[in-house]
């Protein structure tokens, strides 16, 4: 095949009836996802819809009628004749979507947070604006991201350009519908699983030229040892961390004392001006920080023995070189009594002896 042929369309060489058995299973799964999202609106809302709802149901019903088209498309005609209709289809749609959610970007309609979600705690945020709170952080990645979307549109938009541009867009519209899913932003799937499909689309075209490419072609470099010694050194270096991982897992490096703690009693009261009212004993990490009643976050270093129950916190004052903290003057020595939620703290706090009870706050979650 000549660079003059890549673009050009040519016979699809795969098993086309096996295929087109997928594309309808996909689209019917489509329809009846966009039958459930009709169905529950109607259900949730009872009828009493805003005009933006309106408007995105809207918008959801025309984007529906996509699947639907695509369908109907499989049973007419020959396989032959079905490929030559979805794959143009399929370009100008995901180029379509992407451009317009690209310009998106850059326009402030997506990964830009509002100024009421940045005012919540990080605990209450939902999975949406937590989300987009990380990607906006940077305009430059931001933008990145949306030249990538636009730029790889435009490459759908022409032939000659097409498979590149389903190359660069897949592993963008995987990460997308992984973000999805796993974080909870359920809206968006939909038409996402559909961009993903035009690619695929898009590609299968290609296939065989792909396979060769990425699987059937070997490196032109020789090597007479190089490739046995460096698969053992990788395995061995493998199987060294699953091994380090799995004795994690049974002995977490943690504490009996991870967690956020509020402080409940002080005694006697005159220590209570010195002891913060909220002390955080990250998990796994040794080191504990205390939230002052300004609101300030101060972080102290501390040790634990689980068999004689004695605790000592030091105040961090920095990292050495070797990564270990540098300590600073110690702020309580003593020992310390788990009872359920309540953590009994007895010892030198400063230079006066003290007793605290602390109450253990539940774990936060993003969004909960």
């Amino acid at each position: 095949m000549t660079a003059g042929q890549i673009g050009s369309e040519v016979p699809f060489n795969m098993n086309q009836s096996k295929l087109i058995w997928g594309h309808r299973a996909f689209f019917a799964a489509i329809i009846a996802w966009y039958g459930f999202l009709g169905l529950g609106a109607m259900i949730w809302n009872q009828g009493g819809l805003t005009g933006t709802d309106k408007s995105q149901l809207l918008e959801i019903g025309i984007i529906g009628l996509i699947p639907l088209a695509g369908l109907i498309l499989t049973f007419l005609g020959s396989p032959e004749t079905y490929f030559r209709r979805i794959t143009p289809i399929a370009r100008y749609f995901a180029a379509y979507v992407f451009v317009k959610y690209g310009f998106s970007k850059l326009e402030g309609g997506q990964f830009y947070i509002l100024d009421s979600e940045l005012d919540k705690p990080m605990g209450s945020v939902s999975p949406l604006w937590l989300t987009w709170y990380f990607f906006s952080y940077s305009e430059i990645y931001g933008g990145i991201i949306a030249g990538v979307q636009i730029i790889g549109g435009i490459l759908l938009v022409f032939q000659r350009t097409a498979l590149l541009g389903a190359c660069l867009l897949v592993p963008v519209a995987g990460n997308i519908i992984l973000i999805d899913i796993f974080y909870g932003i359920h809206g968006p799937i939909p038409i996402i699983l559909m961009l993903a499909a035009a690619l695929f689309i898009v590609i299968s075209e290609r296939a065989p030229e792909l396979i060769d490419l990425f699987w059937n072609n070997r490196s032109t470099v020789r090597v007479k040892w190089g490739g046995w010694v460096g698969r053992s050194i990788f395995f061995l270096f493998l199987v060294l961390n699953l091994g380090a991982l799995a004795a994690l897992k049974l002995h977490p490096p943690g504490t009996p004392l991870d967690g956020t703690w509020t402080m409940a009693e002080v005694h006697p009261n005159e220590v209570a001006a010195q002891v913060p009212p909220t002390i955080f004993f990250e998990k796994n990490r040794h080191f504990c920080v205390f939230k002052d009643r300004t609101g300030a976050y101060k972080k102290n270093e501390f040790e634990v023995d689980p068999k004689t129950q004695t605790i000592s916190i030091w105040s961090l004052t920095g990292w050495d070189m070797d990564g270990s903290k540098t300590r600073g003057d110690k702020i309580f020595e003593g020992t310390y009594m788990l009872m359920g939620n309540v953590l009994q703290l007895r010892g030198a706090y400063g230079n006066d002896q003290a007793t605290l009870l602390l109450v253990k706050k539940a774990p936060l979650i993003p969004g909960s």
